[in-house]
């Protein structure tokens, strides 16, 4: 996929603590800005947004990077798993670049189970690649 490709979206919305772009590709690009803390209160506006993002309800595959440190508390993290059933992705790719992200999203991973497919990537074209293979699949 060329850098411009993967730019292109036809949506865009933004929260105190994320950029959401729908990619033309099939996919939502969700943007944890730099230095964010998502509490509860946060996450729950987050999901308003995604809810409110994605017409009719339709499942979509989720790209989550961030573009700096970012810092999600447990109490934000288990209403992530709460609201998981009804949020529209159908499935999450993470990009991670730091250690310390790699040890949240895994601690995610293990702790949290979530109930759609979750897997974490090093770089962000194997992530799109994965999402629309995925995307493919559930089509």
């Amino acid at each position: 996929m060329s850098q411009n490709q993967s730019l292109s979206f036809s949506k865009e919305l933004y929260t105190n603590t994320l950029r959401l772009r729908l990619m033309l590709q099939g996919f939502i690009s969700y943007l944890y800005l730099e230095n964010s803390v998502v509490d509860e209160f946060e996450h729950q506006k987050n999901h308003e947004a995604i809810v409110s993002f994605v017409e009719n309800g339709e499942k979509m595959p989720i790209l989550i990077e961030s573009e700096n440190f970012v810092d999600i508390t447990p109490a934000a993290r288990n209403l992530a798993r709460k609201l998981e059933s009804i949020v529209p992705i159908c499935c999450r790719a993470i990009v991670i670049k730091t250690l310390g992200e790699r040890i949240l999203a895994k601690s995610y991973i293990t702790f949290q189970k979530p109930i759609i497919p979750t897997k974490i990537f090093a770089t962000t074209a194997l992530a799109e690649e994965w999402l629309l293979d995925q995307n493919k699949k559930t089509a």
